[in-house]
């Protein structure tokens, strides 16, 4: 991902805002905002023959602790017309494949396509450890 996409990254954002089911925010923030939260290491884009952006997955950190270190939420969204064609999946499993030589994935797998999404990358739920 680079400066470059940062127009069609933000519009398949706002698409996905717009949907109701890709984040929990309201409002697409500045390029400049997007890219100070983002991880810049863990930053993907997808895109078709003519450099059209399909999607895009990023990661932020958790938290500053100490104790959440390496621990991560990833996002990945897909413009509406890619859905259905394994865009996301691409990038989950580019994004896996990377976060998994550091250390094993899971995640907080809350509704049923984000299950559906990363079963067949074998990335389980989160659980608390005790």
């Amino acid at each position: 991902m680079r400066p470059e996409h940062a127009g069609q990254v933000l519009a398949v954002y706002r698409l996905g805002i717009d949907d109701g089911n890709a984040t929990f925010e309201t409002s697409v923030p500045t390029w400049e905002a997007f890219d100070a939260a983002k991880l810049p290491e863990h930053r993907l884009v997808a895109l078709d023959g003519a450099g059209r952006v399909l999607g895009w997955a990023a990661v932020v950190r958790v938290s500053d602790r100490c104790a959440y270190a390496g621990v991560v939420e990833h996002s990945v969204h897909v413009h509406p017309d890619a859905r259905g064609r394994g865009v996301g999946l691409a990038l989950l499993d580019d994004r896996r494949a990377d976060a998994h030589s550091r250390s094993p994935a899971r995640v907080r797998q809350t509704d049923a396509v984000q299950r559906r999404v990363h079963e067949p990358l074998q990335i389980g739920p989160a659980r608390a450890l005790r």
